[in-house]
Protein backbone atom coordinates (compact mmCIF):
# COMPACT_ATOMS: atom_id res chain seq x y z
CA UNK A 1 0.00 0.00 0.00
CA UNK A 2 1.36 3.37 -0.95
CA UNK A 3 2.13 6.14 1.52
CA UNK A 4 -0.42 8.28 -0.31
CA UNK A 5 -3.19 5.67 0.23
CA UNK A 6 -2.21 5.25 3.89
CA UNK A 7 -2.44 9.03 4.40
CA UNK A 8 -5.87 9.04 2.65
CA UNK A 9 -7.16 6.23 4.92
CA UNK A 10 -5.79 7.95 8.02
CA UNK A 11 -7.69 11.11 7.01
CA UNK A 12 -10.92 9.11 6.52
CA UNK A 13 -10.42 7.44 9.91
CA UNK A 14 -9.85 10.81 11.63
CA UNK A 15 -13.01 12.20 10.00
CA UNK A 16 -15.03 9.13 11.06
CA UNK A 17 -13.73 9.39 14.62
CA UNK A 18 -14.66 13.10 14.72
CA UNK A 19 -18.18 12.30 13.42
CA UNK A 20 -18.57 9.57 16.04
CA UNK A 21 -17.38 11.95 18.78
CA UNK A 22 -20.02 14.53 17.72
CA UNK A 23 -22.71 11.83 17.68
CA UNK A 24 -21.77 10.59 21.14
CA UNK A 25 -21.41 14.07 22.70
CA UNK A 26 -23.72 14.51 25.66
CA UNK A 27 -24.50 10.86 26.25
CA UNK A 28 -24.02 9.14 29.60
CA UNK A 29 -21.23 6.64 30.11
CA UNK A 30 -23.82 3.93 30.76
CA UNK A 31 -27.52 3.49 30.06
CA UNK A 32 -28.51 3.43 33.72
CA UNK A 33 -30.87 0.87 35.24
CA UNK A 34 -33.47 -0.46 32.79
CA UNK A 35 -36.23 -0.36 35.40
CA UNK A 36 -36.06 3.42 35.87
CA UNK A 37 -36.76 6.49 33.76
CA UNK A 38 -33.53 7.52 32.01
CA UNK A 39 -31.92 10.92 32.28
CA UNK A 40 -31.64 12.77 28.95
CA UNK A 41 -27.99 11.68 28.78
CA UNK A 42 -28.92 8.03 29.39
CA UNK A 43 -31.73 8.25 26.82
CA UNK A 44 -29.23 9.51 24.21
CA UNK A 45 -26.86 6.66 25.11
CA UNK A 46 -29.67 4.09 24.66
CA UNK A 47 -30.74 5.70 21.38
CA UNK A 48 -27.19 5.80 20.01
CA UNK A 49 -26.57 2.16 20.95
CA UNK A 50 -29.80 0.96 19.31
CA UNK A 51 -29.92 -0.54 15.83
CA UNK A 52 -30.80 1.69 12.89
CA UNK A 53 -34.20 -0.02 12.67
CA UNK A 54 -34.92 0.65 16.35
CA UNK A 55 -33.78 4.29 16.08
CA UNK A 56 -36.10 4.84 13.12
CA UNK A 57 -38.98 3.25 15.05
CA UNK A 58 -38.28 5.53 18.02
CA UNK A 59 -38.07 8.59 15.75
CA UNK A 60 -41.41 7.72 14.08
CA UNK A 61 -43.13 7.28 17.43
CA UNK A 62 -41.66 10.47 18.91
CA UNK A 63 -42.75 12.47 15.86
CA UNK A 64 -46.26 10.97 15.90
CA UNK A 65 -46.67 11.59 19.63
CA UNK A 66 -45.33 15.13 19.28
CA UNK A 67 -47.84 15.84 16.52
CA UNK A 68 -50.66 14.45 18.66
CA UNK A 69 -49.57 16.57 21.63
CA UNK A 70 -49.43 19.67 19.41
CA UNK A 71 -52.96 18.98 18.15
CA UNK A 72 -54.20 18.61 21.72
CA UNK A 73 -52.59 21.93 22.64
CA UNK A 74 -53.80 23.76 19.52
CA UNK A 75 -57.39 22.56 19.92
CA UNK A 76 -57.41 23.16 23.69
CA UNK A 77 -58.01 19.49 24.38
CA UNK A 78 -57.84 19.92 28.16
CA UNK A 79 -60.18 22.91 28.04
CA UNK A 80 -62.64 20.95 25.94
CA UNK A 81 -62.51 18.07 28.40
CA UNK A 82 -63.32 20.51 31.22
CA UNK A 83 -66.15 21.93 29.11
CA UNK A 84 -67.54 18.44 28.45
CA UNK A 85 -67.38 17.58 32.14
CA UNK A 86 -69.38 20.73 32.96
CA UNK A 87 -71.87 19.91 30.19
CA UNK A 88 -72.25 16.40 31.61
CA UNK A 89 -73.00 17.86 35.03
CA UNK A 90 -75.57 20.22 33.52
CA UNK A 91 -77.23 17.43 31.58
CA UNK A 92 -77.50 15.36 34.75
CA UNK A 93 -79.25 18.31 36.40
CA UNK A 94 -81.66 18.51 33.43
CA UNK A 95 -82.30 14.77 33.59
CA UNK A 96 -83.07 15.00 37.29
CA UNK A 97 -85.39 17.92 36.62
CA UNK A 98 -87.28 15.94 33.99
CA UNK A 99 -87.57 13.03 36.41
CA UNK A 100 -89.24 15.43 38.86
CA UNK A 101 -91.71 16.44 36.11
CA UNK A 102 -93.13 12.93 36.36
CA UNK A 103 -94.66 14.00 39.66
CA UNK A 104 -96.64 16.74 37.73
CA UNK A 105 -97.43 18.76 40.85
CA UNK A 106 -94.76 21.31 39.92
CA UNK A 107 -94.42 20.47 36.21
CA UNK A 108 -94.74 24.07 34.98
CA UNK A 109 -92.11 25.39 37.38
CA UNK A 110 -89.70 22.55 36.68
CA UNK A 111 -90.19 22.89 32.92
CA UNK A 112 -89.47 26.63 33.10
CA UNK A 113 -86.39 26.03 35.25
CA UNK A 114 -85.16 23.47 32.75
CA UNK A 115 -85.77 25.77 29.78
CA UNK A 116 -83.96 28.62 31.55
CA UNK A 117 -80.97 26.39 32.26
CA UNK A 118 -80.91 25.18 28.65
CA UNK A 119 -80.94 28.78 27.41
CA UNK A 120 -78.01 29.66 29.66
CA UNK A 121 -76.09 26.58 28.55
CA UNK A 122 -76.69 27.36 24.85
CA UNK A 123 -75.46 30.95 25.30
CA UNK A 124 -72.32 29.63 26.98
CA UNK A 125 -71.62 27.45 23.96
CA UNK A 126 -71.60 30.42 21.57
Amino acid sequence: MSAERIAELEGELAAAEADNKKLRAGEAEDEGPRDSWPTPEQWIKRFNDATAERRLDIARRVLAQSAEAARCFETDHEGRLDHLAKADTELRVYRNAWQRVGDLSDADAVTQELLDRIDVWIREQL
